[in-house]
């Protein structure tokens, strides 16, 4: 289980790298703007065990559905702050 879980997180990430890449076509502020998770994803992924799981649910949960957990949470709060430096930053230069 560990090994999927494992694998599925690395493709998230692989998924941000993609996005990233594809960004690039689009110009310089765009690929900058989609560095961000990049950098972001793995630092709250780390958060999220001591942030986002609790004892009760590593307790009543399978780990399935606290990795599905971890992953939510992880995804939500990093696309939730490049919304927030997309409107305080670079849509006020459109």
């Amino acid at each position: 289980m560990k090994f999927i879980c494992n694998f599925l997180l690395t493709l998230n990430f692989l998924a941000y790298v993609l996005a990233d890449i594809v960004a690039w076509e689009y110009g310089m502020k765009a690929g900058l703007w989609f560095l961000l998770p990049l950098l972001l994803f793995p630092a709250v992924i780390s958060l999220a065990n001591k942030v986002a799981i609790s004892r009760a649910d590593k307790f009543f949960l399978s780990e399935w559905k606290v990795f599905v957990k971890k992953i939510e949470w992880g995804n939500g709060a990093v696309l939730l702050i490049m919304a927030i430096i997309y409107k305080l930053f670079l849509e006020q230069g459109n």
